[in-house]
């Protein structure tokens, strides 16, 4: 429990690192601080569990790529992008996803066998983060309302689905 905690607050501080230096323009505090846990996790495997190769490298790709649409479609713009590919995140998108899926085999892992509660998880949480990062400068939603039902639809998917193929089984309960 405790290591999951500390993942989760650890998490927090590279989405601020990332977030705050989207803001400033800059992706590298992002990175670097995604670089930090990703290492820390590599060293302490308690506090972040290993999961598969192509899993780590597989779902922060989707995820980056499911962020290029509402950039695409003008919905989003993002501080730190300027000469970029007009459909792409920037970087700091990046470092965060590649922080936040490995939270899914264990400070996550309690979603699993709770549908409801990972598609609520998502689709109400991913909203926020995005909201607090316009609040805090590091992207604008041109158009709220189809952003915002593009990520919830997106995390609502991805959460469970996340939550279901990198998650431990739970132990069976005792009689």
């Amino acid at each position: 429990m405790k290591r999951n905690i500390a993942a989760a607050v650890l998490f927090q501080g590279v989405w601020f690192s990332a977030v705050l230096g989207g803001a400033a323009g800059l992706a590298w505090p992002g990175v670097a601080s995604a670089a930090a846990f990703l290492l820390l996790g590599w060293f302490w495997p308690r506090y972040l569990p290993s999961m598969p190769a192509g899993a780590f490298l597989l779902w922060p790709l989707l995820g980056f790529a499911l962020d290029a649409l509402p950039v695409t479609l003008g919905w989003i713009r993002y501080s730190g992008s300027e000469g970029l590919p007009s459909w792409m995140a920037p970087l700091w998108i990046a470092a965060l996803w590649w922080s936040f899926v490995p939270l899914f085999p264990g400070a996550l892992a309690w979603m699993r066998g709770r549908m409801p509660v990972a598609i609520g998880f998502g689709a109400i949480g991913a909203p926020l983060s995005y909201l607090g990062g316009e609040r805090l400068g590091a992207l604008e939603m041109t158009e709220r309302l189809p952003a915002l039902l593009w990520i919830a639809l997106v995390w609502g998917v991805l959460t469970p689905l996340l939550t279901h193929r990198l998650a431990p089984e739970p132990p069976p309960a005792r009689a």
